[in-house]
């Protein structure tokens, strides 16, 4: 161009020239309505995305707005209305998921009908109706147990394999990329992330990656900001991952996830560091409960700490009865069970069937009557909210490393064993 139209150009075109947040237009019903900007200076050609996606002074809804939250206002604002309106979110999301119970008896009924459709159908058409009847079934079973790797009970090698256990029996899956023991996963929306871990080698990992339960594929997110493994996570909704303490420099820190900008950033630093705990979320609130300081069986601890991810901010919560580590915490309704591990016995320590039930509201602890169907530790448990039902698996001793059993919670009487034969497993990822 002419250089006499250069500085028209830069001044009124050129997509790099720097240019400065100064007005927003609105997108409310007075489309004239101008907002004053942020005062960045950012890339011409980036301007828009800066105003859509972190401009601190655009206009937005609360993140709950699909679910019924009125509430609009400068982005930079969200944080003290999320704070502010915490009880009329959970009235909100405890509506929805009313709704989505309403849902998945509908998804049932489609899938009774489809089974009595394959039933009545000729053999070559089985397969296409099976795979509508899975992914049905993957809708309707969305805290169906999801097992990731781990070491097989003959030996310490790492393993890649991943494997879920539905009403029906196990499932196998699409292997990980990493073989990876010691590591820890956690579901956040259609996909479940692992994190973490260690090689064959007993080498730390600090790989991560990611499953789409819909099309059963993996595929690699950002590392961990350094190697992690005997640790726990846990996801707070459909953002944020949370992955607590583990094995020496890290017993302590956290790290955590946003599965929307694909980056790890530390968290505030735990009470007590601690390893082999167990983790659990309710609402804006990540647990971490029990573990070891360290390598030290005799070190198993009966503490508990709870973050609140509004303020940042972890506070000690009531000591469980019995000090354990290696045990599997889930989430019940508004209660968190903390079902078997090991405890301090001597030098050594016991396995454990006892269940442990967490009371938030009341800061509380009580020993359940009724127990696991046989000591474990290492394993991996679920609580399937829509038929209310209590999953475990594999892990430690050998005796039991290939079993599986369910039980309704509340009102089951026993335990039930299932009847479809388990790959022998323990220290892996589970959800």
């Amino acid at each position: 161009m002419p250089f006499s139209d250069i500085p028209a150009h830069i001044e009124n075109v050129c997509a790099s020239a720097p240019v400065t947040c100064l007005i927003i237009k609105s997108t409310s019903s007075a489309p004239d309505a101008e907002i004053k900007g942020c005062g960045t200076t950012v890339a011409r050609k980036d301007l828009l995305s800066h105003q859509q996606n972190t401009c601190p002074k655009t206009i937005v809804h609360c993140e709950l707005h699909g679910m019924g939250c009125t509430y609009r206002g400068a982005r930079e604002t969200l944080p003290t209305h999320e704070s502010n309106a915490a009880l009329v979110h959970t009235k909100l999301m405890s509506r929805a998921l009313i709704t989505s119970q309403v849902l998945v008896e509908d998804l049932r009924a489609q899938v009774a009908d489809l089974k009595a459709i394959v039933a009545a159908s000729e053999i070559g058409s089985l397969h296409s109706m099976q795979a509508q009847i899975n992914e049905l079934q993957s809708l309707v079973d969305p805290s169906a147990l999801y097992c990731f790797g781990g070491l097989a009970s003959n030996d310490h090698a790492s393993l890649s394999g991943a494997i879920r256990l539905m009403p029906t029996g196990w499932e196998p899956l699409p292997s990980m990329t990493v073989a990876r023991k010691f590591t820890a996963a956690t579901r956040c929306g259609e996909w479940i992330f692992v994190a973490g871990g260690q090689e064959s080698s007993n080498a730390e990992l600090a790989a991560c990656e990611r499953f789409h339960i819909k099309t059963r594929t993996w595929s690699k997110v950002a590392p961990l900001p350094s190697v992690r493994s005997c640790h726990a996570m846990v996801s707070t909704g459909a953002r944020r991952l949370y992955a607590t303490g583990g094995h020496a420099s890290s017993a302590n820190t956290i790290d955590v996830f946003d599965t929307l900008t694909n980056e790890w950033k530390g968290g505030p630093p735990m009470i007590t560091g601690r390893l082999y705990h167990c983790s659990a979320a309710i609402g804006t609130r990540v647990y971490a409960i029990g573990g070891g300081r360290d390598h030290n069986m005799a070190t198993a601890m009966a503490s508990g700490e709870v973050l609140d991810t509004i303020t940042n901010r972890w506070s000690p919560i009531a000591p469980m009865p019995t000090p354990r580590r290696n045990s599997c915490a889930v989430t019940c309704g508004d209660t968190i069970l903390v079902l078997g591990g090991a405890t301090p016995s001597g030098s050594s320590e016991t396995l454990l069937d006892t269940i442990e039930e967490y009371t938030p509201a009341t800061n509380t602890w009580r020993t359940l009557p009724w127990k696991l169907p046989g000591y474990r530790a290492n394993f991996g448990a679920c609580y399937h909210a829509p038929s209310q039902t209590l999953y475990i698996a594999l892990g430690w001793p050998l005796l039991e490393s290939n079993t599986s059993y369910y039980r309704r919670v509340p009102g089951g009487t026993e335990w039930i064993r299932m009847s479809t034969p388990s790959p022998g497993l323990a220290s892996f990822g589970a959800c």
